[in-house]
């Protein structure tokens, strides 16, 4: 209910899945991912906002930088958007698999245990290396919207607003 009043009203599914993610202290990337600055949970255009938002919950504490963070590239989600628009489906595909340089700051997020972040299925995000000596905890939430088909058009042209699916 919390996350509906937070995006104006929207109705949610309720999730039916949760992915637990970690990242141990061994200093460097240690998900699949690794050899990318960023991603965003699609990579070809026809899955790109198969939900509507993306919910990381912290089970742990990451109160400064280099603990396993989520990072994510402030409004990258607009330059993502435009460049889906833009871009034929190779070159999407090229540019999310180099994560070409959007031209945006990166920001890792410091976090307590049981603050939750919120995003828009198109931000570009990351996660930092571990050089603590603690593990990073957190278990991850794609929400769908309950008109995500009807919606998924707004979602995938960002204003940087949240949009007013009412």
């Amino acid at each position: 209910k919390s996350c509906e009043q937070l995006m104006r009203g929207v109705a949610l599914v309720p999730p039916k899945k949760a992915q637990i993610a970690l990242r141990r202290p061994i200093g460097k990337k240690d998900f699949g991912l690794e050899d990318l600055d960023w991603h965003i949970d699609a990579y070809e255009k026809f899955t790109a906002a198969r939900f509507g938002v993306l919910i990381v919950c912290a089970l742990s504490d990451w109160e400064e930088d280099d603990m396993g963070n989520f990072t994510v590239i402030p409004k990258s989600h607009i330059k993502v958007g435009q460049l889906m628009q833009d871009s034929s489906w190779s070159e999407w595909n090229r540019i999310v698999r180099n994560s070409d340089d959007l031209g945006l700051s990166r920001s890792q997020c410091h976090c307590r245990s049981g603050d939750v972040i919120l995003a828009h299925p198109l931000l570009a995000h990351d996660v930092a290396i571990n050089t603590s000596d603690k593990v990073r905890w957190a278990v991850i939430f794609r929400l769908l919207l309950k008109e995500q088909n009807k919606l998924r058009k707004e979602l995938l042209k960002p204003t940087g607003e949240i949009p007013d699916f009412s």
